[in-house]
């Protein structure tokens, strides 16, 4: 019994993970892994947020350099924005893609991981709120 308690906590505490991060959307990175100088393209997907009530009304999209060990991630680098989107209509296209050159610069930070987040201005009950949903994609660089 006690076996079957911890699973069904487990299962609900994924779900209700799964739940915030749909809240928000989605994103992903193509190709998955990239550096300084490479051309990526980034799709943000509202259209989970818009079924949840959080209309995005801008997008932003960012990557920040970490480092993994034993699965936990630490912060290297500042975020840096790569594309942005002030007038983001989801009602009209959920999608917002932007095709960008990854600052060549960035690529002498030699950072072994990037993640890719967009965060999402959008207003519930009159009060403007930030939410933001990163990728799932693995960003380890070959070396």
């Amino acid at each position: 019994m006690r076996f079957f308690a911890v699973v069904s906590a487990l299962a609900a505490a994924g779900f209700a993970t799964a739940q915030e991060s749909a809240r928000f959307g989605s994103t992903v990175v193509s190709p998955c892994g990239f550096d300084g100088g490479d051309v990526v393209t980034l799709t943000y997907n509202a259209t989970t947020a818009t079924q949840h009530s959080d209309v995005p009304e801008s997008v932003g999209i960012w990557i920040q350099g970490v480092n993994v060990t034993d699965g936990f991630q630490t912060p290297v680098t500042p975020f840096f924005r790569l594309a942005h989107n002030d007038n983001f209509d989801p009602q009209a296209d959920p999608i917002f893609t932007a095709q960008v050159t990854v600052p060549a610069g960035l690529a002498s930070l030699h950072v072994p991981f990037w993640v890719v987040t967009s965060f999402i201005i959008h207003e519930n009950d009159g009060i403007t709120q930030l939410g933001s949903v990163s990728d799932e994609c693995p960003q380890i660089q070959p070396n």
